[in-house]
């Protein structure tokens, strides 16, 4: 933990404290985000994050690219890799 006056130094905020409240945080059900990948280079990717209602504890997150984008066109390389790698029998 950072002591009180680096935290005065720095601007930063006091610690969080709790109240005994439990805090809840939204899920992230959906979003964009950009990802520099080490061979395809920079991703702009969609995702959702699907849960089954039985078991919200589980979650499946699904990316995606636009296609025809420069993701779409970037993650063929990686894809293409893949498939030299574990040919189908």
């Amino acid at each position: 933990m950072v002591d009180r006056p680096l935290r005065t130094v720095m601007g930063w905020p006091p610690p969080a404290t709790t109240s005994g409240k439990e805090h809840r945080l939204r899920d992230k059900t959906h979003g964009r985000y950009f990802y520099l990948h080490p061979v395809a280079g920079e991703l702009d990717l969609s995702f959702e994050t699907p849960r089954l209602p039985d078991d919200p504890d589980q979650a499946l997150v699904v990316h995606t690219v636009e296609k025809g984008s420069p993701s779409h066109t970037a993650l063929r390389l990686p894809a293409a890799w893949a498939r030299e790698a574990s040919p189908v029998r």
